[in-house]
């Protein structure tokens, strides 16, 4: 899969104007608010998964690219297929479960 031009990873999902954002205060996203009867948690859960999509596109990619590239496991090559699928899913799911954890955080 050819690489894609985004600006890197991780990103917050919200600074005080609303933006997501990099951890330097980069803007990359601007998620509105009060539009379209969208409720607060709503806008939020947006911001949390905008926020998500450098590592939900890591772990695509390592899925949609496996059979194209040798697979690897923290960086030597994998021993088998089931491996690096293995290895792919663990990166989807904790980007998951971190993306879930935040909007715990945020409905508090």
């Amino acid at each position: 899969m050819d690489s894609l031009q985004h600006t890197p990873g991780p990103w917050l999902p919200f600074d005080e104007h609303g933006d997501c954002c990099t951890e330097t205060g980069i803007p990359i996203a601007h998620v509105y608010q009060g539009t379209h009867e969208r409720s607060c948690e709503e806008t939020k859960a947006n911001a949390l998964l905008v926020a998500a999509a450098p590592r939900l596109l890591n772990a695509l990619s390592m899925l949609a690219d496996w059979p194209l590239r040798s697979p690897t496991v923290g960086g030597r090559p994998a021993r088998d297929a089931a491996e690096a699928l293995c290895n792919a899913r663990r990166f989807a799911r904790a980007a998951i479960v971190e993306l879930q954890a935040r909007g715990k955080e945020v409905r508090q």
